[in-house]
């Protein structure tokens, strides 16, 4: 008789744990539902493309508006098609960060025509018309 309820109980605890982390995975479901909901109208497109700082702005509102509802930051940055990497890289100084490719500066390429190189295409060019 002890043996019975001992085991009922064991059981009774594993159902509810079970309970417990289903109810936690749906929570997270329904909140990644709605931010992919609401990161629709944001943007949509490729790997690599650049995104405004307004629109940055709004993905790392609904991230961490996510996050507070139970959802974990890596599937949240997933549902918006960034990584997890990306979320740090624009937030690390506090703030939403500008995507800084535009700015960058870029060597010459070490093939570039030189000025006397181009006037001689183009002169040749222009004797062959």
């Amino acid at each position: 008789m002890k043996a019975i309820r001992k085991a009922d109980e064991k059981r009774i605890k594993e159902l509810e744990r079970d309970l417990k982390r289903k109810e936690k995975a749906l929570a997270e479901t329904a909140v990644l539902l709605v931010l992919r909901k609401k990161a629709q109208a944001i943007w949509g497109g490729h790997r690599g493309r650049m995104i405004n700082v307004p629109d940055r702005r709004r993905a790392v509102e609904l991230i961490n508006e996510a996050v507070e509802a139970g959802a974990s930051k890596k599937k949240a940055c997933s549902e918006l098609e960034i990584s997890s990497r990306t979320y740090r890289r624009w937030t690390q100084c506090g703030s939403v960060k500008a995507d800084g490719r535009p700015d960058a500066e870029r060597p010459a390429p070490a093939n570039k025509l030189m000025p006397e190189e181009r006037q001689q295409i183009s002169s040749r060019s222009m004797e062959g018309l």
